[in-house]
């Protein structure tokens, strides 16, 4: 699972930690492309809203198994 979007970098801990963290956001079609240069089968690649407990922002869930690309 990754978080939709297209940026990076650094920022304070969301969940509240003090620590500063590195955060990256994938678009579906940058997962799958990478899924498949890594040698997997994308199977599916859903997209879906943040939960009510999760930082707002929406998810991307890819299923995918290894073999042919």
């Amino acid at each position: 699972m990754a978080k939709e979007g297209t940026g990076d970098g650094v920022v304070d801990d969301l969940l509240g930690s003090g620590l500063r963290v590195y955060g990256a956001e994938f678009t579906a079609d940058e997962l799958r492309a990478a899924a498949g240069e890594a040698g997997f089968r994308v199977d599916d690649c859903a997209v879906r809203e943040a939960r009510d407990d999760e930082i707002r922002t929406r998810r991307i869930c890819p299923v995918a198994t290894r073999g042919t690309a």
